[in-house]
């Protein structure tokens, strides 16, 4: 996936969205976060999709779970936690995404503070992400 082959706005900002977040995140390139996005390329590019339903952020908040963690809780708890990642990144502001001023590192602490709870970080690099088992 390329952001060209994005056919509109909205999606583009996802992807660009995708981008920054998961570098300061996750410590991924830009090339990994094209990969992993590839699979929801369908959704971007159809204006009027359910896609839409969910922000950028919620896309992403699987993904900072660590497999083990994934695989130690149950199935509500898991839910969650999703949606308690997805409280403390947004800060009750769902389009926090659109806010050019918003700070992603106060974000990613945010996380890392709710991580620790559960004995779990988030990883410093994209080679930390082969720990978690964390696949484009």
């Amino acid at each position: 996936m390329t952001l060209e082959s994005v056919n509109n706005e909205d999606g583009r900002h996802y992807v660009r969205t995708w981008v920054i977040v998961l570098k300061i995140f996750l410590g991924w390139s830009e090339v990994r976060t094209l990969k992993w996005a590839d699979k929801w390329l369908d959704g971007l590019n159809e204006a009027n999709s359910l896609f839409y339903n969910g922000t950028p952020i919620f896309y992403i908040t699987p993904l900072l779970i660590p497999d083990r963690l994934r695989r130690r809780l149950p199935r509500s708890e898991l839910a969650h936690l999703n949606e308690n990642l997805l409280l403390s990144i947004q800060l009750n502001n769902s389009f926090c995404d659109r806010d050019q001023g918003f700070d992603w590192e106060s974000a990613r602490t945010r996380v890392q503070t709710l991580l620790t709870g559960y004995g779990e970080s988030l990883p410093l690099s994209e080679a930390d992400c082969k720990l978690w088992q964390i696949q484009p």
